[in-house]
C-alpha cells in the first residue's frame, strides 16, 4: 500500500481530545506494545512488525475490549472475534479474561458511525462502524479492503478511537465464481482503485458488488476484467494444538483461579484446569502463555508475526490440587480432556 499523506499533528491532537473516555472496543495497530502493567517499565511484547511502518499499514490492526483507563495507557482484553478486520488476537482457550495494557498512541482512529454513498454512475459505498480508517491531507479517509487501499469522503464527526461493535455478523469476502483480473482497474464515483483479485458478484451492467467483513461496493467495471473462478474455501481454522491422552499424576489450577503477572498483577483466570508440569516449592507456580495474531482467511494480507509475543501467568502454590486424570499435553502446561 502507497505511503498516505497524514495530518500528523491534527491525529495527534484529536488522539488526546477523544481518548479522554473510552468505551466500547478500540482497534490496536499490529505493532503496538502490549504491556503487563499501565506503567512504561512494565513487561510488554508486541505482536507484529509493520516494516513499512503505519503509513503504509492501513488495517493492521487487531480489535480489543476497553476494560479501563489509566492517563495514557488503556486498559484491554481480547474482544469476541476480529469485527471488521482481517485478523484476531487469540491465545489457549485456558485462559479467560486476560487484561494487557496499551498506550493511546497505539490505538487507530476507526469509523464510529455507518457510513455510506451513492454516486451518480450507480457505484456505492457502505461501511460498518468499526473499520480502520486514516485521514489524508484531502480530508477525506483511507481505508483498507483485504490491503487494497480505498478512500472515502467520511464526515470527521463519524470518526474516533473506539465504537460500538455492530450487532449483525460481518460478511465475508465475495465467494462467488468470479474474480477481478489481476490488473483490473475499477471506478467508484471519481476514484480510479486497483482491486486485482478479489471476488466479484452481481456482475451486470458494467457494475460489480465486492462485500468484505465490513464494507461493500459497487463499482464499475469493465466485463474484460472479470474472470471466471474456481470455488474456494477462504475460511481458516485453528487447531487445539493439545496431544495424546494419558492417565498421569498431576497438579493443577484448579479453574477461576486469579492469574497474576511475576509482579503480582493480577490480569486473567484460569478458564479450566491447568495442569503444571511439577510442583512449585515456591510461593507461585508460573507458566507462559502465547499471544497470535491469526488471520480470519487465506486471502488476508499477510503479518510480519513476532516470535516473542508470550505474556508470564502465576497462581499461588496454595491453589495448586492434585488429582489422578486423563489429561492432553500443550506446549508448556496441560488441560484436562
Amino acid at each position: 500500500m502507497r505511503k498516505l499523506p497524514f495530518l500528523v499533528l491534527a491525529v495527534a491532537t484529536a488522539a488526546h481530545a477523544d481518548t479522554d473516555s473510552l468505551s466500547g472496543n478500540v482497534l490496536v495497530w499490529h505493532d503496538a506494545a502490549l504491556h503487563s502493567a499501565p506503567a512504561e517499565d512494565a513487561p510488554a511484547f508486541h505482536l507484529a512488525s509493520l516494516p513499512g511502518g503505519r503509513t503504509e499499514a492501513v488495517g493492521h490492526v487487531v480489535p480489543m475490549h476497553v476494560v479501563a483507563t489509566h492517563g495514557e495507557f488503556v486498559e484491554v482484553e481480547l474482544a469476541d472475534g476480529p469485527g471488521c478486520t482481517w485478523t484476531r488476537l487469540a491465545t489457549n482457550d485456558d485462559i479467560a479474561k486476560l487484561h494487557l495494557f496499551v498506550k493511546r498512541d497505539d490505538l487507530a482512529s476507526v469509523l464510529t458511525k455507518p457510513f455510506e454513498k451513492t454516486f451518480a454512475d450507480g457505484t456505492r459505498i457502505a461501511l460498518k462502524p468499526g473499520i480502520a480508517v486514516v485521514p489524508t491531507s484531502s480530508g477525506a479517509y483511507a481505508l483498507s479492503l483485504r490491503g487494497h487501499e480505498v478512500t472515502a469522503e467520511i464526515p470527521a464527526a463519524s470518526v474516533g478511537y473506539a465504537y460500538t461493535p455492530d450487532k449483525t455478523k460481518a460478511q465475508a469476502m465475495n465467494l462467488r465464481d468470479a474474480a477481478l483480473d489481476a490488473s483490473a482497474k475499477v471506478k467508484l464515483g471519481d476514484q480510479t482503485l486497483a482491486l486485482g483479485g478479489l471476488r466479484v458478484g452481481g456482475v451486470a451492467n458494467g457494475l460489480a458488488t465486492i462485500d468484505d467483513r465490513c464494507a461493500s461496493l459497487t463499482v464499475a467495471v469493465s466485463d474484460k476484467a472479470v474472470k471466471t473462478v474456481d470455488e474456494e474455501d477462504d475460511s481458516l481454522e485453528g487447531s487445539s494444538g493439545f496431544g495424546v491422552l494419558g492417565m498421569r499424576e498431576s497438579e493443577f489450577i484448579p479453574a477461576l483461579t486469579p492469574l497474576a503477572t511475576p509482579a503480582g498483577k493480577q490480569i486473567a483466570f484460569a478458564a479450566k484446569p491447568i495442569y503444571v508440569v511439577a510442583a512449585s516449592h515456591g510461593k507461585n507456580v508460573c507458566f507462559d502463555r502465547r499471544l497470535r495474531l491469526e488471520s480470519v482467511s487465506a486471502s488476508a494480507p499477510a503479518v510480519e508475526v513476532s516470535d516473542e509475543s508470550h505474556v508470564r501467568l502465576c497462581a499461588p502454590a496454595a491453589k495448586i490440587a492434585h488429582e489422578r486424570i486423563r489429561t492432553a499435553s500443550s506446549a508448556n502446561a496441560s488441560t484436562v480432556r
